[in-house]
């Protein structure tokens, strides 16, 4: 969504009990797809299972976002309006050159329920009530998650949203226990870690490994927690082997057999195929390189999304809108982190990770719940250091 349209209504003062709500529904919106996942998973082999699962885990959320609706502060006005009709447009505008009905299907309400997302986040304006939100509860959704244990017995089958749900979680409990030292967040985060390796990918790892770096190198001052990071980095660079060898021993020993423990001790760096889908995916890049093959265009080509940030940009809108959209969005995430504050930059290290990040190896933008709400930090953090100039 356009930055101007988004300030169009900047003006207007949202309540705190308004604001407290948004930050409600976005929460719970992770909390609903974790209880999704869940349930679909032990109803697998169960008729219309996962409708089921929709009715019993949504229905929360859904009284929440008609709460948020009834108070007639947050609304479906003029630019949210426009947001909706460009998207719905252009996803057309791609069926009727190609699309399959299915992806149409697939992607355009999910597109949709993003920009919504976004809106929401944009309009909670003090900040640190979704970083309360969060923070405060995040122990949810840890605790919820380990219901897996008993839902998923075959852990050779990885449940890849159930881990980047999860790691939502993971975030703010590392945050938590850097800011509080209290045992509960440790354990928290030991169990979160833990349940991700054995029951998720690899992806939700690297992207925890990327944040514990930055937040540690980026959000403290002090030069100890830095040095004592970098020792640790070299040392188990150096002892890798080690490391693995003991994991692998105990792993053994509990008769576990998770794919992504597996990739990392046999084969990291283990692509999944991604390499031969960025193939095909640059192939289709020279072939359309001036005009792209429009949003979600691939799906005219290949059964695969390309698994990266800037071949998702090129192929749906050519080479030079793509490069000019993605140092785009480069930019304002990072002026927005510089002119943060405290919880803001926080908030924003994490959707960074959890959202952005994580696009340059799975997921893609159009879908992608962390990236809208991405964007409604950015906006929302921009839109006040221009006020307060």
């Amino acid at each position: 969504m356009p930055e101007y349209l988004l300030r169009q209504r900047s003006d207007k003062v949202i309540s705190e009990k308004t604001q407290r709500l948004c930050a409600k529904v976005l929460f719970w919106s992770f909390v609903s797809q974790l209880l999704f996942t869940i349930i679909k998973r032990l109803l697998v082999a169960t008729p219309y299972g996962t409708i089921i699962a929709a009715i019993l885990a949504f229905p929360y959320l859904a009284l929440q976002i008609v709460e948020l609706l009834a108070t007639r502060e947050i609304r479906l006005n003029k630019p949210i309006t426009l947001a909706y009709i460009v998207a719905i447009t252009l996803y057309i505008i791609s069926y009727c050159t190609g699309l399959p009905l299915e992806k149409f299907i697939f992607y355009m309400p999910q597109t949709l329920y993003g920009l919504t997302l976004l809106y929401i986040t944009y309009n909670i304006k003090n900040l640190n009530i979704l970083y309360d939100e969060f923070s405060n509860h995040s122990y949810l959704i840890a605790l919820i998650s380990i219901f897996i244990i008993f839902v998923d017995r075959n852990i050779n089958a990885y449940n890849m949203h159930f881990s980047y749900i999860l790691s939502i979680a993971l975030y703010f409990d590392t945050v938590n226990f850097f800011k509080k030292k209290q045992i509960k967040y440790i354990c928290l985060v030991l169990l979160e870690i833990g349940l991700i390796l054995i029951y998720g990918s690899r992806g939700p790892v690297l992207c925890y490994a990327i944040f514990l770096m930055l937040y540690i190198l980026l959000g403290n001052k002090r030069i100890f927690p830095k040095v004592a990071l970098s020792t640790l980095i070299a040392i188990a660079s150096f002892n890798i082997d080690k490391i693995l060898g003991t994991i692998e021993s105990l792993v053994s020993k509990t008769s576990m057999n998770s794919r992504t423990i597996n990739l990392l001790l046999q084969d990291a760096s283990h692509d999944s195929g991604r390499s031969m889908i960025a193939e095909n995916c640059w192939q289709l890049i020279n072939e359309h390189a001036g005009t792209g093959l429009g949003i979600a265009g691939q799906f005219k080509y290949m059964e695969e999304y390309p698994h990266n940030f800037f071949l998702d940009m090129f192929l749906h809108w050519g080479i030079i809108i793509g490069s000019v959209l993605s140092i785009y969005v480069l930019s304002i995430i990072i002026r927005a982190y510089i002119q943060g504050k405290t919880n803001e930059r926080t908030l924003l290290l994490i959707f960074i990770c959890y959202g952005f990040i994580v696009l340059f190896f799975s997921g893609t933008y159009l879908t992608f719940d962390g990236f809208f709400i991405l964007l409604g930090l950015v906006y929302n953090i921009r839109n006040k250091k221009r006020k307060s100039r």
